[in-house]
């Protein structure tokens, strides 16, 4: 169905449009029916339009003829059957096709099949139609039911109001869409002004916190104070008490100051701690502020938007349509696309990135000044490393020649313990020999001595003379013998 637009509705010469949306979704949503023949919902038709309605009974109109038709109602289920005979497929809703299942409903089915595709069709309808229930349908179908919805809102506020008779002129419309425009850079601003604020205030409260936890640095950060001198203090117990009092500022102050010092910055004087809390107070009063301008902007660009109703003008005039959505990768949104609090995140996450590039690019630039320094120092490290090389080698020797001498050295040991023990064998047959020669000679001299038993005329002294020279003559006749032999064995060798 069309309506020329002659015969639309107007207010004071002007297109109301209202009627000129309700044009538009009516014939839209008069094309989703149920279009069987005979559909179940249109067997008793009640009288009353609030009746028809409630029932979801509507007119269409076709080449001039005017018929009921039943539209499905929101979230209802829908189907597209579809004949084996060709042609093409018919939206049928949910009842009808329950019923086309039912075998008292047999008869039904074959008469709706005869005026879909003439008397000559086969009376199997079974065999002939294919049911496919197609949700996208259905997605159309409750967005057209939204948009009735909201049609009929608009016109009941537009009963008693001129709000929604707005003139179509170009002129009208260029500076309604230019204030549109101010408005929303207006509320941009403000959105920004009051993320901006609000994160500045959340980082003073975060500094004062920490003010009054008796800290300048973040304890719970990797920040450290790399010019503090810790001294003679013991950085290992320091951890552990740190552990222990769960990182307590005072207590840490009080048993490593110079490590609390390192670790959680100097102490916050009063004077500090009074500054910070004020400006806390004053920076919360602006972020408020902030928030309310924002709101207020807010709210005066969408009861602007409300009242202009810029949707409907695109809807009835055509103009240009919201782009398709794809299936590529989400776009990011812009701020001005933003909530408030989401607007408060993305300038908390713009900082810290920014924090987080400052502190990289410091960083490249140190490591940069300090190339020349490093490369200097692994120069120098690769030559101490070669002469502890050569020190190592030159220490595995004298351990490989100790290991030699203190082999030799046992050998020697065991050699000298085999000497000492023949020498006390020797000395100790020796003490014999001596001991033997001892009592002889005593035995020796007391019988030359003694002169029981003796001729007259002993003389022991002249005896005794005469017995030693014939004990040396014996002992020289003795060697004398022993020498020749060894000469004449010497001698019968050489022959």
């Amino acid at each position: 169905m069309s309506t020329p637009v002659s015969t639309l509705s107007t207010t004071n010469g002007q297109l109301n449009l209202v009627e000129v949306w309700k044009v538009a979704h009516t014939t839209k949503s008069e094309a989703l029916h149920c279009a069987c023949p005979l559909c179940i919902h249109l067997e008793d038709v009640p009288h009353g339009e609030d009746a028809r309605a409630a029932r979801g009974i509507v007119q269409k109109t076709v080449d001039g003829a005017t018929r009921d038709v039943y539209r499905p109602p929101k979230g209802a289920q829908i189907y597209l059957a579809s004949c084996s005979a060709g042609g093409d497929g018919i939206v049928v809703c949910t009842e009808c096709y329950k019923a086309s299942k039912e075998e008292d409903r047999a008869e039904w089915w074959r008469e709706c099949v005869g005026k879909m595709h003439g008397s000559g069709a086969d009376a199997d309808a079974d065999a002939r139609f294919d049911f496919v229930r197609v949700p996208a349908m259905e997605r159309v179908n409750d967005t057209h039911h939204e948009e009735g919805a909201k049609l009929a809102e608009l016109a009941e506020f537009g009963k008693d109001s001129s709000v929604l008779a707005q003139g179509v002129d170009g002129s009208d419309d260029a500076r309604r869409k230019e204030e549109i425009k101010r408005r929303h850079a207006a509320t941009l601003v403000a959105k920004k002004a009051a993320a901006s604020k609000a994160v500045d205030k959340a980082n003073a409260e975060t500094l004062l916190a920490r003010y009054r936890n008796g800290c300048t640095i973040d304890p719970e950060g990797k920040e450290e104070d790399e010019s503090v001198d810790v001294g003679d203090e013991d950085g290992d117990e320091a951890l552990k008490v740190h552990a222990e009092c769960d990182g307590d500022v005072q207590t840490m102050r009080a048993q490593f100051p110079k490590y609390a010092e390192k670790w959680f910055g100097r102490a916050p004087t009063d004077e500090e701690t009074a500054a910070q809390a004020s400006l806390v107070e004053k920076l919360a009063s602006e972020a408020d502020a902030a928030k309310a301008k924002f709101e207020a902007v807010q709210g005066e660009l969408k009861e602007l938007e409300k009242q202009l109703v810029e949707d409907l003008e695109e809807e009835a005039f055509g103009d240009d349509a919201p782009p398709k959505k794809g299936r590529g990768k989400r776009k990011q949104k812009d701020v001005d696309e933003m909530t408030l609090e989401e607007a408060v995140e993305h300038e908390e996450r713009r900082r810290r990135n920014a924090e987080t590039r400052r502190k990289s690019v410091t960083r490249r630039r140190e490591m940069l000044e300090e190339h020349p320094k490093l490369l200097a120092r692994a120069e120098k490290c690769d030559a101490v490393q070669v002469q502890l090389e050569e020190t190592k080698g030159k220490l595995e020797t004298c351990k490989r020649t100790a290991t030699g001498l203190k082999d030799k050295s046992k050998e020697m040991e065991s050699q000298l313990a085999a000497l000492t023990a023949q020498l006390a064998a020797t000395n100790k047959k020796l003490e014999k020999k001596e001991a033997s020669y001892d009592r002889l000679k005593d035995g020796t001299v007391s019988f030359f001595e003694d002169p029981e038993g003796k001729p007259p005329g002993w003389n022991a002294e002249d005896l005794f003379n005469a017995f030693q020279a014939h004990v040396r003559r014996h002992k020289s006749t003795a060697k004398g013998g022993a020498n020749g032999g060894a000469d004449a064995d010497a001698d019968g060798a050489k022959a």
